[in-house]
């Protein structure tokens, strides 16, 4: 229901989102386990489609939604609002640029959070801001030295 939602215009329900997805062509698993190692509700969602494989994993603190793993990267997100995710090298000044580029075109930080593999290797950013960046932005974003992939994402 959640992935399928943004995509459709009609309403999507949890009785109805397996015949939908069905119609489309697109197939799923649920899987169980008893328990995850850090958390103690994980929901999983493995998306392999022609381009490549993503996952993502939620959890639940409190009252609030947490992501928390971004394909294998440790985050710590409240899924609410607009994002920029970007993947890119773990190098000094990628932060940076990507924040005074944002600020340069009065675009608000909300929050930000960066999750590593090791240091110096593969790193995910994810930036909460107040709006939603413009297409133009994102291609400046994308150009920068270190970055390989940089979406919006507005939940």
């Amino acid at each position: 229901q959640g992935i399928m939602t943004p995509m459709l215009q009609d309403p999507v329900n949890l009785v109805n989102a397996p015949v939908l997805a069905e119609a489309r062509g697109i197939s799923y698993k649920q899987t169980f386990a008893k328990s995850s190692p850090e958390h103690t509700c994980l929901l999983s969602i493995r998306v392999t489609t022609s381009s490549g494989e993503r996952t993502i994993c939620g959890t639940v603190y409190g009252q609030d939604a947490r992501i928390v793993h971004i394909d294998g990267h440790h985050v710590d997100i409240i899924p609410n609002g607009h994002m920029v995710v970007t993947q890119h090298n773990d190098r000094p000044g990628i932060i940076g640029k990507v924040g005074t580029l944002l600020g340069d075109n009065g675009v608000n930080i909300g929050g930000m959070h960066v999750g590593r593999e090791a240091v110096g290797t593969h790193a995910i950013m994810v930036i909460m801001t107040d709006e939603n960046i413009s297409a133009d932005l994102l291609g400046q974003i994308r150009t920068l030295p270190g970055i390989e992939t940089a979406q919006t994402i507005t939940l």
